[in-house]
C-alpha cells in the first residue's frame, strides 16, 4: 500500500489502483464528505438483517450491484458525459440500463450467465485502454454536493429505508400488499422466457414495463439470490436512493441552487396529491410506490439521468448514453415518454 503526494493511498495491484481512482481527489482527507452514505447504508444493512436477509446474500447483492452495475455504468457516464457530481447515481442508472439490454438476447439465446460478460469487458477496456483510464479518477474540478445537502439526501433515503422495513421488509410475505406476488410472478416469467408472456393469461405478450423485472432475473441469475428475497426485501432500495440523489441534481441544474435541489426531492417523496375520492387508499404519495410499484421506481431512476443530459451541455458522445437511457426507460416505464415530449414542446413553445 503506498500513498501519493496528494494523499491517496493506493491499494496494491493496478485494479486495486484504479478503483481506489474512482474516490475525489484527497478523498484519504475528506473520508467524511462519505459520512451521511456510510450511515445510510449501516441503516440498510441493519434493516435488511433484522428483517431476515441472510448476511451472505446481503454481500453478495451489493457486491453485484456496486461492481457488476455501478461500477462499469459510472465508468461510461464518464467517458460519455463528462461526469459531475452525479457520477454514481448516475452511472447505476445507465449501468441497469445496460445489465437489461444486455440480458434481453442473453435470455433469448438461453444464455442468462452471459450477462456478467459485458460490466466485465468495460471494466477491462476502462483498465487496458490507455485513453479510457483517466475516467477512473473522474473530472479534475467538478462541483460536489455541499455536505447539508448530503445529509438531507440521506435522511429522505434513511425515511425510505424506515418506511420500508415497516411496511415491506418486516411483513411476512403472505401478508405483504396484495401486487407484490405478480410482482414475483412477472420475475419468475423474465427469468425463464424471452420475449415474456402474462403469467396470468396463457399465450398472452408482456408487452409492455417489463424491464424492471428482467433486472431482477438478470441479478437472481448471476448471484443466485431468490426471486423473493429480491422482490420483497433487495432490489428497489438501490433504485429508490439514486433516484433520490438524481432528483436533487435535476433541481440544482434547473433552479440554480442545492437548496432548489434539496426542495426538489423534499417535494417529490413529501408533497401529498388531492385526495379525488374519499375512502380511496392508493395514495399519489411516491413513498407508497417505491416498492408496491417497482416498474414506476425503475423508470423515475432512468428518466432522471434523460432530464439531466436534455438539460446539461452535452458532448456528441453524451448522446450516446441518452439513447441507452431512453431504450430502456421505454421498456422499464413507457407513460414517461409523454411526459418527456410534453415537457420539451413545453421548453420549445416558451423559446419561441
Amino acid at each position: 500500500m503506498t500513498t501519493q503526494p496528494s494523499g491517496r493511498t493506493l491499494l496494491p495491484g493496478g485494479a486495486g489502483r484504479e478503483l481506489a481512482q474512482l474516490l475525489p481527489a484527497g478523498a484519504g482527507r475528506e473520508l467524511g464528505r462519505w459520512a451521511p452514505a456510510g450511515v445510510v447504508c449501516v441503516l440498510a444493512v441493519a434493516a435488511f438483517l433484522w428483517c431476515g436477509v441472510p448476511a451472505r446474500e446481503l454481500v453478495v447483492f451489493a457486491a453485484y450491484v456496486g461492481l457488476a452495475v455501478m461500477l462499469p455504468g459510472t465508468l461510461l457516464w464518464r467517458a460519455l458525459t463528462g461526469g459531475g457530481p452525479a457520477d454514481l447515481a448516475a452511472g447505476l442508472a445507465l449501468g441497469y440500463a445496460v445489465e437489461v439490454l444486455a440480458y434481453i438476447p442473453a435470455r433469448a439465446a438461453g444464455l442468462p450467465m452471459l450477462v456478467p460478460a459485458v460490466p466485465a469487458a468495460v471494466l477491462v477496456a476502462f483498465a487496458c485502454v490507455p485513453g479510457l483510464r483517466r475516467h477512473w479518477r473522474g473530472p479534475a474540478v467538478r462541483e460536489r454536493m455541499p455536505m447539508w445537502c448530503a445529509w438531507v439526501v440521506a435522511g429522505i433515503v434513511g425515511f425510505l429505508v424506515v418506511w420500508s422495513t415497516l411496511f415491506l421488509y418486516r411483513v411476512p410475505v403472505t401478508d405483504a400488499y396484495v401486487d407484490m406476488p405478480y410482482h414475483l410472478a412477472l420475475v419468475g416469467e423474465l427469468r425463464h422466457h424471452m420475449p415474456p408472456t402474462l403469467p396470468s393469461v396463457l399465450g398472452e405478450p408482456l408487452s409492455y414495463h417489463w424491464f424492471v423485472y428482467a433486472e431482477m432475473a438478470a441479478t437472481s441469475w448471476v448471484t443466485g439470490i431468490d426471486p423473493v428475497t429480491l422482490v420483497y426485501r433487495l432490489s428497489t432500495l438501490p433504485m429508490a436512493a439514486a433516484t433520490v440523489v438524481l432528483v436533487v441534481l435535476v433541481g440544482r441544474r434547473l433552479g440554480g441552487r442545492w437548496g432548489a435541489g434539496a426542495a426538489a426531492a423534499g417535494v417529490t417523496y413529501f408533497l401529498f396529491g388531492p385526495v379525488l375520492v374519499e375512502e380511496v387508499v392508493f395514495s399519489t404519495r411516491s413513498m407508497f410506490t417505491v416498492w408496491a410499484s417497482p416498474t414506476q421506481t425503475f423508470g423515475a431512476l432512468l428518466f432522471a439521468p434523460v432530464v439531466l443530459l436534455l438539460t446539461g451541455e452535452r458532448s456528441p458522445r453524451g448522446w450516446v448514453a441518452f439513447v441507452v437511457l431512453l431504450a430502456a426507460l421505454s421498456g422499464a416505464k413507457a407513460t414517461y415518454l409523454p411526459l418527456l415530449l410534453a415537457g420539451l414542446v413545453l421548453v420549445l413553445s416558451l423559446i419561441h
